[in-house]
């Protein structure tokens, strides 16, 4: 019966229905694409936009930011007193401390300190200054308890320099001291080559990862970049490579050009117009050549690699909350971390981006090194880009492992990058952990490629760095999924690829170059008898810091790894102490940054006690 009382309302929805469905199709149908792109097509493309911006992936939680390789960020517009500014436009009032590790957390005065005292990482606040043009206080090093990484400290008198990191980029002018380039050279293709920084310590690589090049069929010339105050020409290492066609020698004349800085200095003086630098113990599977040809390069003029790292699982304490993004002025970008050992770059799209990178490895003081903001020059290429809203490309996949299987058990020690191409193939191994000694008996390291099985980063995309340990002994870092990898990870011999002989002749190269430059031998020293002695860790983790451990304290000089997943606890080597020496408090471990220790490891030299 009441059923009746219901048509009425039936029929007015199903006309009201009819006439927003006739409405739809009279926009999109009416009017037809024009060639200028108007009507229809535009009112289509924007309903597209819409359903697209509302779609969800099941993709593990990616985020939108991580799944665009084409990085490209709306900068940080910095305030007007922040712009144009020297370090001297600031006078120093002093650091404020704040309580619950949020630095817009209760105010602790009791811990406040002055300009001039080191003010260590752990703590929340942030510094006050007085802007002298416009009298207002300004804040500085804000920061959770999280924001600098552990180890860490600075002063408050650095105010200055904090604020100047992110202005004086853009106005920075590069010292125009161009490395000379030889006759032969200039009579060269200039267009596309390879670089790579050399030294005494790593020729056996660079020689074996020239002749692995030359292997593949790669033709691009090489510039081999050195310090005339650690190598002459003269070495018998690079004296024989720069006999082979293609191979030039370029000098480093600015005397600050070291350690990491030198590979954005030869870089940025390159005389290629696009360049595909590498590390020295970077080993090609295939000719690279083809690289400079893909539209991911070719589009936008850069191509970047990524770390094991990214925001959750970072043990360079590069995260949302660290001090890193408003020194630098850029916003914040949840994707994974930069790795440099190989970086292509078409230097005539990033004039803007290589003036900036340069200011990030020879203005003074080295902000980022000197507060340990990042590792060496890691993800210096990115910032830079970053900072000047140039476009680059990421590589989706996520770095592999090269290593070896164990014979046994169902164990994996990864210690060699393997990084993939833009389709997923693998075109490079990194082998940034143990360097080549050119020895007749240098053993094989290389029997198992490990390769997560997603074509980009998921939630469950996890590596870990490990000691070897008993299962392997020869290794002292592990790197890659260790155990319990067959759900998420490919674990592949390297026999069945294309290039599963590579090692061999990468082998043979290095002992052609021992040959070359043979070592002396040198008697090892002999050992001192050790005391045993126990190494005992103890934290907290306060659930109101996101979790942040809060205290990590190291007593004995004999600290062996240990490990622990909870909050709270205290772990012992399990040794008898004796001969106590003394107590030291690190801040350093492998702790991502919701402070879920899945492993402390002691990052610090200990040298143990005389023994009887």
């Amino acid at each position: 019966m009441k059923l009746r009382h219901l048509k009425i309302p039936f029929f007015l929805a199903v006309v009201v229905s009819l006439c927003c469905w006739v409405a739809l199709v009279y926009t999109f149908t009416s009017s037809s694409p024009t060639e200028d792109g108007g009507g229809g097509a535009s009112s289509l493309n924007y309903l597209s936009g819409v359903f697209k911006q509302a779609t969800v992936p099941h993709d593990g939680g990616l985020t939108p930011t991580m799944r665009q390789p084409n990085n490209q960020f709306t900068p940080v517009i910095l305030p007007s007193w922040r712009q144009n500014i020297t370090k001297n436009d600031f006078e120093c009032l002093g650091w404020r401390q704040t309580g619950d590790c949020d630095p817009d957390g209760p105010r602790e005065p009791d811990q406040d300190k002055g300009c001039n005292e080191v003010i260590t990482a752990g703590n929340s606040g942030y510094c006050e200054a007085r802007h002298k043009v416009t009298g207002q206080t300004v804040r500085s090093f804000v920061s959770a308890c999280i924001g600098m990484k552990g180890g860490s400290s600075f002063a408050c008198n650095q105010t200055g320099d904090f604020f100047v990191y992110a202005d004086l980029p853009t106005r920075y002018q590069v010292k125009q001291v161009s490395p000379p380039i030889s006759p032969e050279q200039k009579a060269a293709d200039l267009s596309r080559g390879v670089i790579m920084a050399v030294y005494p310590k790593v020729m056996k690589g660079v020689y074996a990862a020239v002749k692995r090049l030359r292997d593949t069929g790669c033709r691009l010339p090489i510039e081999l970049w050195y310090r005339k105050d650690e190598m002459a020409l003269t070495h018998p290492i690079i004296a024989s490579l720069l006999t082979q066609p293609g191979i030039f020698a370029r000098e480093i004349i600015q005397p600050d050009a070291t350690h990491f800085y030198v590979k954005p200095y030869a870089l940025y003086h390159s005389a290629f117009t696009q360049v595909l630098l590498l590390d020295c113990d970077n080993f090609v599977t295939v000719d690279p050549t083809y690289l400079f040809g893909l539209p991911e390069f070719t589009q936008v003029g850069a191509m970047f690699w990524p770390d094991f790292w990214r925001m959750k699982k970072t043990i360079f304490n590069i995260h949302n909350q660290s001090v890193l993004w408003d020194l630098l002025g850029v916003p914040f970008v949840d994707m994974m971390e930069q790795e440099s050992g190989q970086v292509l770059v078409d230097k005539s799209k990033a004039h803007d981006a290589l003036r900036i990178l340069m200011f990030y490895s020879f203005h003074h003081p080295r902000l980022i090194e000197t507060l340990d903001m990042a590792w060496g020059d890691k993800d210096l290429f990115r910032f830079a880009w970053m900072k000047s809203n140039t476009p680059f490309h990421m590589i989706q996949k996520p770095p592999g492992s090269a290593g070896v299987k164990h014979i046994t058990y169902n164990l994996f020690c990864g210690h060699t990058m393997v990084q993939h191409d833009p389709q997923g193939q693998i075109v490079f191994f990194h082998r940034n952990t143990y360097k080549l000694t050119g020895k007749a008996d240098a053993p094989k390291i290389w029997d198992h490629v490990q390769q997560f099985k997603q074509a980009a980063v998921t939630d469950e995309y996890d590596v870990r760095g490990a000691n070897g340990g008993e299962v392997f002994p020869d290794f002292k870092r592990c790197f890659g999924r260790d155990t319990a990898y067959e759900e998420l990870f490919f674990l592949t011999p390297l026999k069945e690829f294309p290039f599963g002989n590579m090692e061999e002749s990468i082998l043979r190269y290095a002992h052609e170059a021992w040959l070359l430059e043979p070592e002396t031998e040198t008697p090892e020293p002999k050992k001192r008898k050790k005391t045993e002695i126990c190494s005992v860790v103890t934290w907290h983790v306060d659930d109101n810091s996101e979790r942040s451990v809060r205290r990590r304290q190291v007593l004995g000089m004999g600290a062996r790894h240990v490990g622990y997943d909870g909050k709270n606890g205290s772990r012992s080597g399990g040794c008898k102490l004796s001969r106590f020496r003394g107590t030291k408090v690190l801040d350093e471990a492998a702790v991502d940054v919701y402070g879920n220790v899945a492993q402390v490891g002691l990052y610090a030299h200990f040298r143990w006690a005389d023994g009887d």
